[in-house]
């Protein structure tokens, strides 16, 4: 069954979660490191992989020879874990990055591949910019669900030691693209938003050290925040 929320109502969701994952702190006394921690684990501690769902998705993707999925409906994907315990990988990357937004932290949703049943397949994580070291790390809500684990897959540097990143992103049919990063106007219209309410940072030093080739299929993103990406190297451009 289809649910259709309103931009007004979306926004509240987000603010009843912020409300019941600091509720006995004092926000204004923590890091934003600390804040980002807080709803990663209240993230991981509360929500439940959809593996029907995902299952679902999968077998429909094998059964086009790997071209294309039917039948997903994306923004209803985005809404499953604002209004149930369940997801799957996507939106939990963008549920999060819009919770982050509300303590006033940057991020992006970005798609790679990983290995599944012999196969690569898609999934969706987030880099975070951390303004008081001026640097970028990746959180994965959905390793940490799926193991149950709130350290291991967060603030972490090299995602391809954790199986992230290490084949290509088969829908761009290109076997040297294995990163991409969702347009904040995509996110931004499943929201219903007409415009992010953090802005990003004016400029990109060094995301992090590796992976060494990641690529960008949607560079335009990158490109407007001050990031020159090339095929073997991501390099700071100064404005």
């Amino acid at each position: 069954m289809e649910i259709t929320l309103t931009q007004k109502e979306i926004d509240n969701l987000l603010n009843n979660m912020i409300n019941i994952i600091f509720q006995k702190e004092n926000i204004e006394e923590l890091s934003k490191l600390k804040k980002r921690k807080k709803i990663y684990d209240y993230l991981v501690n509360n929500k439940e992989y959809d593996y029907e769902l995902f299952e679902g998705i999968f077998n429909n993707y094998h059964e086009t020879d790997r071209k294309k999925i039917t039948s997903r409906n994306l923004p209803q994907e985005f809404i499953e874990p604002l209004i149930t315990n369940k997801g799957i990988c996507n939106g939990f990357a963008q549920v999060y990055k819009l919770l982050l937004e509300k303590i006033g932290i940057y991020s992006m949703c970005i798609n790679c591949a990983i290995e599944y049943k012999n196969e690569y397949v898609g999934h969706q994580l987030n880099i975070v910019y951390n303004d008081e070291t001026d640097t970028y790390s990746f959180d994965d809500i959905t390793f940490g669900i799926q193991n149950n684990n709130t350290y291991d897959y967060f603030n972490y540097d090299n995602p391809e030691e954790k199986g992230q990143g290490i084949g290509p992103i088969t829908k761009y049919n290109s076997k040297d693209i294995k990163w991409a990063v969702m347009s904040e106007g995509m996110i931004n219209w499943y929201a219903k938003r007409e415009h992010s309410p953090v802005e990003p940072p004016t400029r990109l030093k060094p995301l992090f050290n590796s992976p060494q080739e990641m690529l960008i299929e949607n560079r335009y993103d990158l490109i407007k925040y001050g990031v020159n990406i090339k095929k073997n190297d991501i390099i700071n451009k100064r404005r």
